[in-house]
């Protein structure tokens, strides 16, 4: 894996940057308000959400969705369902398991994504 140094005095500028380069919208832009696609929700494709979903074993698998701040942390039923190639064809930066415990590397940009995770995810309440 390549790793990529950015110098920056403004963190909107390196936010910016880093959605750039892994091909997600502007952060201001990717509100789902103005301009949204139909086949996105919050900027996000629908289909990227879904592979996401997938990769986690599918709607009924997941338990528990939540981030910090690069990471999706996941609570699963079943993690033998976990396809980790599928999430790491999500842009995902690696995947962590550990038990029923699944930490998907996204960055920064995790804060925005998984509202759009929840909602696609049918269980969600």
């Amino acid at each position: 894996m390549a790793k990529i140094y950015i110098k920056y005095d403004n963190p909107e500028q390196i936010h910016n940057e880093l959605n750039q380069l892994l091909g997600h919208a502007d952060a201001k832009k990717a509100t789902g308000k103005k301009g949204a696609k139909a086949d996105q929700i919050d900027g996000y494709d629908i289909k990227l959400l879904r592979d996401i979903i997938d990769g986690l074993g599918g709607d009924a698998n997941i338990k528990l969705l939540d981030n910090c701040a690069t990471r999706l942390r996941v609570t699963v039923f079943d993690a033998s369902l976990v396809d980790e190639p599928k999430l790491k064809t999500t842009k995902a930066l690696g995947v962590k398991t550990a038990g029923t415990g699944v930490q998907v590397i996204y960055g920064p940009y995790i804060s925005s994504l998984k509202p759009a995770i929840e909602k696609l995810w049918v269980n969600h309440n």
